[in-house]
């Protein structure tokens, strides 16, 4: 009977102890287990990095992102978006650094530094058809003359390729850039979107338009009559400009010089332009009289000119240009010879033919004209008297100046 006592309370004991023994255990499991976890996740990806595997860091913290702990520290999230941006993921390097930020009351001032640099010098661009056949190539319309932008821009470039023909997001280098004949600009804050299918042309509105695809019976020669490709949208600058001039005249030669101020509109894609000017400057209107150069005349008039724009690299734009101006002149009377009773009015017009080179984008842009003209000048309000038929000045020019969009 006493050996019989003494193992049942040895059995009670036992389940006692076993009782005690295993919640504790397993609850400190669960507790150690998680930041066990973090912490080692975290030193792992730092010893990554500093040995130079950024690839192998990024995997650490993106897991130790995903536990409890991580997803409320800023400090993993400023090491992902360091990862990320030296991996070339300006995407993924931007979110990242948002994320720090709206975790973190304070920023250190060297990840607010580089917080900075990322979201003002970077913006999303909606891309649309990347990899499909015949893609356009995005360019920057300027150099980009900063290493870390140029190669972000390279990496960003040679992602498109391993996208399919549907949309995708990408980050690149705020600025403008050339594709096909449109100009995109990006933005640090907002989406743009950038189609590169070749099927984009200049026709439609806003920044792109899309030809219209030929159905199988339009293609076969169908009787419906095709609908005309609308032009693309007009855009406009302002000029100013000036220059001088020089010329022969009734046998002498004399110069004189010119202010241009007005619009310009430019037609089919930009590959056209068309400018209006009010003019006004200093000529010489009056023939010469007894051997002496006749005296300067002040002219006011305008100027209209068109000219073709040829693309010349990534920043100008070149061309003909066949222009008309119109204007009146009035020779200063203390100049004309004592007894002088000859015309004092006078309209001098005629063509103007040259070459203009203009800078290309937006903002303040360089501008150049070189031309050659023939101008008329006639009697105004004089149907006799001494020198009232027309005579032609032969010379030319040189306009500098800036668009200004």
């Amino acid at each position: 009977m006493s050996a019989l006592r003494c193992a049942s309370r040895a059995g009670l004991v036992l389940l006692l102890l076993v009782g005690w023994l295993t919640p504790r255990s397993a609850h400190a499991e669960d507790v150690a287990a998680p930041a066990s976890s973090y912490q080692h996740r975290m030193a792992q990806g730092r010893f990554f990095l500093q040995a130079g595997l950024a690839r192998q860091a990024l995997t650490e913290f993106e897991a130790a992102a995903l536990l409890h702990e991580g997803q409320s520290e800023p400090e993993v999230h400023q090491l992902l978006a360091q990862t990320r941006y030296a991996l070339g993921e300006i995407g993924g390097a931007v979110e990242s650094a948002r994320t720090a930020a709206a975790l973190s009351p304070r920023l250190s001032p060297e990840f607010a530094e580089f917080h900075d640099f990322l979201t003002s010098r970077f913006g999303k661009v909606l891309v649309v058809g990347g990899a499909s056949e015949g893609a356009l190539t995005p360019a920057p319309a300027t150099p980009l003359l900063d290493p870390e932008l140029k190669r972000a821009f390279l990496a960003a470039r040679s992602r498109l390729e391993t996208f399919g023909d549907g949309s995708t997001s990408i980050y690149l280098p705020v600025g403008t850039y050339r594709v096909g004949g449109h100009i995109v600009e990006v933005v640090a804050k907002g989406v743009t979107r950038m189609d590169l299918r070749p099927v984009v042309d200049a026709s439609g509105s806003g920044v792109y338009g899309e030809r219209r695809r030929e159905s199988k019976s339009e293609s076969k020669g169908s009787s419906k009559p095709k609908k005309p490709a609308s032009s693309h949208p007009a855009s406009g600058a302002l000029l100013v400009r000036g220059g001088g001039s020089g010329y022969a005249q009734q046998g002498s030669g004399s110069g004189g010089a010119r202010l241009l101020v007005g619009p310009e509109l430019g037609l089919a894609g930009g590959r056209m332009v068309l400018d209006a000017a009010l003019m006004v400057g200093l000529t010489r209107a009056e023939r010469v009289v007894g051997g002496s150069g006749a005296p300067p005349a002040p002219l006011v008039g305008g100027r209209v000119s068109v000219a073709a724009a040829v693309a010349v690299g990534s920043t100008l734009r070149l061309g003909p240009m066949l222009g008309w101006s119109m204007a009146g002149a009035s020779p200063v009377s203390a100049g004309l010879p004592d007894g002088y009773d000859g015309p004092r009015q006078y309209v001098t017009q005629g063509p103007e033919l040259g070459v203009r080179l203009v800078g290309e984008g937006r903002g303040v842009r360089p501008l150049l004209q070189v031309f050659g003209f023939l101008h008329e000048s006639t009697p105004a309000g004089v149907s006799t008297g001494p020198d009232t038929s027309p005579h032609l000045t032969a010379g030319v020019g040189v306009d500098l100046g800036m668009r200004i969009q």
